[in-house]
């Protein structure tokens, strides 16, 4: 109950364009701050978010997390992005760890100079 606690808060507060730092990892606060905070926090206020299921394993926890993509915050049921929330218990309190997001409709990395595609090949 804890870890969905933490988790819906954090994911409230990044849906609203806010940050609370109390809820980030202590020892690495300061970088977690910067990497986290929310752009454009005039357009998050409308976004909504979703929670998946938690697994825990000892001392970390880890959820699946759907919100608007940042790329289109001021239609919220626009594209939508799915990540990986990781949170981690000390001293009896469950920090969040990281956010990883999958980037929306993202292709292939390598360039392919083929417009058919490697399968022509």
């Amino acid at each position: 109950a804890a870890v969905f606690e933490v988790a819906g808060t954090f994911m409230k507060g990044i849906a609203e364009g806010k940050l609370d730092p109390e809820l980030l990892l202590p020892e690495a606060r300061e970088a977690l701050s910067v990497l986290l905070a929310p752009a454009q926090a005039e357009a998050h206020a409308k976004a909504s978010y979703r929670l998946g299921a938690i697994a825990l394993s000892g001392e970390d926890a880890s959820l699946r997390v759907r919100l608007p993509s940042a790329f289109d915050l001021s239609d919220p049921r626009g594209i939508l992005e799915e990540g990986l929330l990781s949170l981690r218990k000390v001293d009896d309190a469950w920090y969040v760890e990281a956010l990883a997001l999958d980037p929306p409709r993202s292709g292939p990395l390598a360039f392919d100079p083929d417009p058919r595609g490697s399968q022509a090949r």
